[in-house]
């Protein structure tokens, strides 16, 4: 399993360098949505790095092996590898609540027609037809994009021109 992961960040790493190429020359003439889902691609592979083929079973005899005797060390490496995994995934969700509690208690709508409308055209341009808040915090220094399932974009309140509202 730990090569299966070693293996597959590697690929992804030269993907991921591939990709960032192929963006300065021909992705350009690709919407947005084209590279939105390249980029997806790469990311359920590093979420799932591993295969169905890797993990068939090749010998069907059950085999008594005393646990004293012999002791696999990558089946260890392998436990203490996925408990930190599973505790920083604990550690970086319980701290992802915290921030969307603080974020969004503190934060409140855009009430400016002309970023409204500006705002609802992008969407209809992009055919986004999710309903994504569009909102003003003070907890933030820059333009972000948040949330899993409730989606905001946050913007840090600053005197923005339109044009710079429509790249943010």
């Amino acid at each position: 399993m730990l090569t299966d992961i070693l293996r597959t960040s590697i690929t992804s790493s030269l993907v991921i360098c591939f990709l960032l190429l192929l963006r300065t020359t021909i992705f350009r003439i690709f919407n947005k949505g084209f590279n939105y889902y390249i980029w997806l691609i790469v990311i359920v592979r590093l979420l799932f790095p591993f295969s169905y083929f890797t993990y068939t079973i090749s010998d069907s005899k059950f085999q008594y092996k005393p646990i004293l005797n012999e002791v696999d060390y990558s089946n260890t490496v392998l436990i203490i590898y996925l408990t930190i995994v599973i505790l920083l995934a604990i550690y970086r969700f319980i701290k992802y609540l915290k921030f969307k509690s603080l974020v969004i208690d503190l934060s409140y709508d855009i009430e400016n027609l002309e970023i409204n409308n500006l705002y609802n055209n992008l969407l209809k341009e992009l055919n986004i037809e999710k309903h994504i808040k569009l909102k003003y915090t003070y907890e933030i220094n820059t333009p972000s994009f948040f949330g899993l399932f409730d989606n905001y974009i946050l913007l840090p309140p600053h005197n923005y021109n339109l044009n710079e509202l429509h790249w943010i």
